[in-house]
């Protein structure tokens, strides 16, 4: 079954069962008589998560000429934001040496360069960082992270823009 893709149930009082259209998918994904473990993920409303992209996209529009030559996409603009609010996953490497340590961190930047990722990289003597923002997708953060997440981003493009988020949100949905 593939873990981007959950399946809604219904409780009927005896069993969970999918609703009309996904017994296909259940049958490719479950074995009769095989124990599952089911979680609860609290949907996320779309109007939220589309609200963010749009505020995002509206910052990025609005960005200074500095912040331009520093965001090249929208995308990597959130993806900033993500890192700088703590919704990152964090990796630190030792090397022998500073030398070895500074090469390293230009390799992992141009290697997120090539692959059109995002990545910020910090040498501290002997110790290479790099921190990657967390995936906004469904599986990857729920709905309670993901309104965090889209609080502390607005607060930062607020800070960054000079401007109060919720101004950032209702320029989006007059767009």
């Amino acid at each position: 079954m593939d873990a981007a893709a959950p399946l809604p149930f219904v409780w009927n009082g005896e069993a969970m069962v999918p609703p009309p259209g996904f017994s296909r998918r259940c049958d490719e994904a479950f074995v009769i008589g095989q124990r599952y473990v089911l979680t609860e993920v609290q949907e996320r409303s779309a109007k939220s998560h589309a609200q963010f992209f749009a505020i995002v996209n509206e910052a990025f529009a609005n960005l200074s000429e500095a912040d331009a030559a520093r965001f090249p996409s929208a995308t990597i603009l959130r993806k900033h934001c993500l890192i700088r609010a703590g919704f990152c996953d964090v990796q630190e490497t030792a090397c022998k040496f500073k030398t070895e340590a500074v090469r390293l961190a230009a390799t992992i930047q141009a290697t997120a360069a090539m692959l059109e990722d995002y990545v910020i990289v910090t040498v501290r003597g002997k110790v290479v960082t790099s921190y990657r923002a967390k995936s906004m997708k469904l599986p990857a953060m729920d709905k309670a992270t993901f309104q965090d997440a889209k609080d502390k981003c607005l607060a930062i493009l607020g800070e960054m823009l000079g401007v109060d988020p919720m101004a950032l949100s209702r320029r989006a949905e007059a767009a």
